[in-house]
């Protein structure tokens, strides 16, 4: 709540604490566009520190739960931005077929550019782009 009150456009922010899966969307408004920095370590060593676990890993918010509920979120034509290790590519896309949404984006971002991707930047949505 500190870092909305400080930001330029806090009359237009407003954040709710709740599982995502009880998150209601105001009026029967739905979403444009979800971004999300998700928990993505799965099956991973963990550190003592139970919050940045939380933070870190997929124990309490998985991408399937992720990508169902913002599904549900979303606009006809909404879409999900997400960012994820790289080795996660083929995971997310598959669960997101599953939901019926689909790559309309995707960033590949490496350390230097003649080594492997690290990170993956990709947007989802429910309109399928051709020649993607």
């Amino acid at each position: 709540k500190e870092n909305i009150s400080l930001s330029p456009f806090n009359n237009k922010i407003c954040a709710h604490h709740c599982q995502l899966s009880e998150f209601k969307v105001a009026d029967g408004n739905k979403y444009d566009m979800i971004v999300s920095n998700p928990p993505y370590f799965m099956n991973s060593l963990k550190c003592p520190d139970s919050k940045r676990n939380m933070a870190r890993h997929t124990d309490t918010l998985s991408i399937p739960a992720l990508l169902g509920n913002s599904k549900r979120l979303l606009a006809k034509d909404g879409s999900i931005a997400l960012i994820t290790p790289f080795d996660q590519r083929k995971y997310i896309i598959d669960n997101a077929a599953k939901l019926s949404l689909y790559p309309i984006k995707e960033t590949h971002v490496s350390s230097l550019s003649n080594t492997e991707p690290k990170r993956l930047l990709i947007e989802l949505s429910s309109r399928e782009v051709a020649n993607y």
